[in-house]
């Protein structure tokens, strides 16, 4: 179970990513694999908004912030995600961000 320095770090870069990438939680749910409930927990968590993440796991969080710290990375050096904000559409910025990430992670 992760410590309450590191859910806020890791809510802080879930917020950080989505803001930067205008993802919506409905993207991030399908990017990520996690259920709709969890990502909006987990969302209005780290906006401070009601509610509280009680408990996490690292096998539910370290593969996202892997993926997110290399999607930080690719989008660094390629201006990704100001290319992936300016999408309007829905279904187009999902296949954008799953694009994204599979550059990122090969």
């Amino acid at each position: 179970m992760l410590k309450e320095e590191e859910v806020k770090a890791f809510l802080a870069l879930l917020l950080a990513f989505q803001r930067s990438t205008g993802a919506s939680g409905r993207n991030l749910t399908a990017l990520f694999s996690i259920s709709a409930v969890t990502m909006a927990r987990w969302l209005r968590a780290a906006r401070g908004e009601e509610g509280e993440v009680v408990r996490m796991y690292y096998c539910r969080t370290e593969p996202l912030a892997r993926a997110i710290d290399k999607m930080n990375r690719h989008a660094t050096r390629h201006g990704t995600f100001e290319k992936v904000s300016r999408i309007t559409e829905p279904a187009k910025k999902l296949d954008a961000l799953r694009a994204l990430m599979a550059a990122a992670v090969k």
